[in-house]
């Protein structure tokens, strides 16, 4: 009870020291909240073209004038997160705006990454380090601002799936039985693939992994059951990434 209890106060912790800028994002002009840097404003505009005709164009025509930018997968997928998550907090509280939900999702992001991140932590190591670690990077200068209120950019969401993957892929390592194994694999397979689908960070993700094995195959530490999750975890990625 003392683990989770103290992990909640380090995530309440996050919420607080990420949304102290809130306050500034306010529009003086319309009165609504807004990005804190340029490049959220283009994924605003997305998220608010989805709730309001459902879907993105497959041309946007505000960029590169007169011919419009095509390549729409790049901020696609991030964009209906964003746009569905306010349409579920809509639901249940009418009064809030999708800009609010735009610039605070950075903060709340964040917040289930930590506990991907604790997660993957405590199972390599154990419950203490797994907390001074987590508290430890809600602090790091980098990880704060590109998770900061209006930083509604990639990073945030990506580092979700990030950590989730590390997580159910020592998962798969540590696990004694092929079948459970392999499962724990195709599931970090899966939320590679997503993280790719959203940020091209992804890289970093899989030079990690590659090498890894490659250090277990160099030290004869690599067994039947490892080498089978990681080709299955690559093979789940590929194929819902391509």
């Amino acid at each position: 009870f003392m683990v989770f209890f103290v992990l909640a106060l380090i995530l309440i912790f996050v919420v607080y020291i990420r949304t102290r800028n809130l306050s500034l994002l306010t529009d003086i002009t319309t009165g609504k909240f807004g990005p804190a840097y340029p490049d959220a404003f283009a994924f605003l505009r997305y998220v608010k073209t989805i709730v309001t005709t459902g879907s993105l164009p497959q041309l946007d025509l505000m960029r590169y004038y007169p011919w419009g930018y095509g390549n729409m997968v790049e901020f696609s997928l991030l964009s209906y997160m964003i746009a569905y998550s306010y349409q579920i907090v809509h639901f249940f509280v009418p009064s809030i705006t999708v800009e609010l939900v735009d610039v605070t999702y950075p903060a709340f992001a964040f917040v289930i990454s930590m506990i991907f991140f604790f997660l993957f932590v405590k199972k390599i190591f154990n419950w203490k380090i797994g907390l001074a670690s987590t508290f430890f990077v809600t602090v790091i200068p980098g990880y704060l601002f590109r998770t900061m209120t209006g930083v509604s950019d990639k990073e945030a969401m990506a580092l979700i799936f990030l950590f989730a993957s590390l997580y159910y892929y020592v998962c798969s390592l540590k696990e004694e039985k092929m079948l459970k194994s392999l499962i724990f694999a195709g599931v970090a397979g899966i939320t590679t693939a997503i993280m790719a689908l959203i940020w091209g960070g992804v890289t970093f993700l899989l030079l990690s992994m590659g090498i890894s094995m490659l250090i277990m195959l160099v030290l004869e530490r690599a067994k039947a059951k490892e080498i089978y999750g990681y080709a299955l975890w690559y093979f789940v990625f590929g194929v819902i990434a391509l």
